[in-house]
């Protein structure tokens, strides 16, 4: 039986028999990964306070025929602070939905992993907004290989002046020439999107009218998602 080690954020978990439960996670190494945490519902598990929800963890696993097993598990940072926060728990369940349904597994996802981590930690240490949630969704796009196009019109290349049209269908913006469809972003909301797509979230949080700009911009990016990946994802406020 070979054992391998490997860090993950725990987004799933689901009752197996009468005490165990397969715990699905995102990793660096290994994309997303599911895992037999056996006996963890019983009173006396050394594993269970490791294995919570959203939590970030240090895994050790051995390699099984259907499913690896989880041998032991460190917790390293806490989701404790989301468990009480109604806004917290609906952004993170909705962050570990489209993680969960999106991912790849068994091949190497560092920059999903890490902006799966990145999101969590601002979730425990500052809290839910538009803002982070169109930050994580952005970032989710481009990492998964879906970046919108946001630096000319999509179809023609040229530069749009001060009216600004995004498709979907072309996945990014278009030109008045060019647009079929009246779902505007100006050009404050364009600057944003480029912003989260290439910066972290806390210095973007300084930029005037960023939140303004998110809340009114998040809709345009839940449309996205619904037409490239057929998946309708509820914006975390509506959960």
């Amino acid at each position: 039986m070979a054992y391998y080690k490997t860090a993950g954020i725990v987004l799933r978990r689901t009752n197996l028999g009468e005490a165990d439960r397969i715990v699905t996670f995102i990793t660096p190494e290994f994309g997303k990964l599911r895992a037999v945490a056996r006996g963890v519902r019983r009173i006396k598990s050394r594993l269970a306070g490791h294995l919570e929800l959203f939590g970030e963890v240090q895994l050790m696993l051995a390699t099984g025929r259907s499913l690896d097993v989880i041998t032991s598990a460190r917790l390293e940072r806490s989701a404790e602070a989301i468990s009480g926060d109604y806004g917290r728990l609906s952004a993170s369940y909705l962050f570990a939905e489209m993680i969960d349904r999106l991912a790849g597994e068994g091949h190497p996802q560092p920059q999903l992993y890490d902006c799966a981590r990145s999101s969590y930690a601002e979730l425990v240490g500052r809290g839910a907004d538009g803002l982070l949630e169109l930050w994580f969704k952005l970032r989710l796009a481009s990492v998964l290989g879906y970046r919108p196009h946001l630096d000319s019109c999509t179809l023609c290349r040229e530069q749009a002046g001060e009216e600004y049209w995004f498709s979907c269908e072309a996945g990014g913006i278009v030109c008045r020439s060019c647009s079929t469809t009246r779902r505007p972003l100006s050009p404050n909301q364009i600057k944003l999107w480029r912003l989260l797509l290439d910066h972290p979230l806390e210095p973007v949080r300084r930029v005037q009218g960023a939140a303004a700009a998110a809340a009114a911009s998040l809709a345009v990016c839940d449309e996205f998602y619904d037409y490239t990946f057929g998946k309708r994802f509820k914006s975390s406020q509506l959960l």
